[in-house]
């Protein structure tokens, strides 16, 4: 019996290993793309739901897409809700050790930001990672944005200004660079739609 000549095995085990791994690597992709979808369409059940509304599971999808405009810039996607002056913003940009996304909920009629929720944050515990706690954001409810939103050691009380956590100046000045610039990419975006 004669051997197959040791290039043609390389070859062959070649071929096989690149199927198996193009196979896995498909298979993990699938499974990506399903739960991102899913973690989509919650995203878009928590917008619906912070505009005033009641998630109809059978008619959700329809309903949303009738009143609700979607856009994106980079990383980011916004919602525009037409019918209540309202918007939300989900961003995402670079904190001091990875990503920061927020979901930032704007009356662009009156120019104010209604709510802010970290979705994700990998910053350091105890410093930057509470941007997250709640106590930090309740500072952002009902902000003028109108200027542009600072975060700031000590809070001077103007228009725009929370307090910044203290011992977290990096995080601070990222989260406060996301949010600006989210929100100048929004009235970009939709300048038409928002201006009165």
């Amino acid at each position: 019996m004669k051997t197959l000549n040791p290039v043609i095995k390389a070859l062959i085990f070649l071929v096989a290993l690149t199927t198996l791994c193009t196979a896995f690597l498909s298979f993990t992709n699938s499974v990506y793309q399903k739960v991102r979808a899913v973690r989509q369409r919650e995203l878009r059940m928590e917008i619906w739901e912070e505009f005033g509304n009641t998630v109809e599971p059978q008619s959700f999808d329809r309903d949303f897409s009738a009143a609700v405009t979607t856009g994106e810039s980079k990383k980011n996607s916004f919602y525009l809700y037409a019918p209540g002056k309202l918007a939300a913003l989900h961003l995402t940009g670079p904190g001091l050790w990875g990503d920061i996304e927020l979901l930032i909920f704007i009356d662009y009629s009156a120019r104010t930001v209604s709510e802010i929720n970290v979705l994700s944050q990998v910053e350091t515990p105890g410093l930057g990672g509470r941007i997250a706690e709640q106590q930090f954001l309740d500072q952002f409810r009902n902000l003028d944005y109108a200027g542009t939103v600072r975060i700031e050691k000590q809070s001077s009380g103007k228009p725009g200004a929370v307090e910044a956590i203290s011992g977290a100046t990096k995080t601070s000045a990222n989260l406060e660079a996301i949010i600006n610039s989210g929100l100048q990419a929004f009235e970009a975006t939709y300048e038409k739609e928002i201006t009165p």
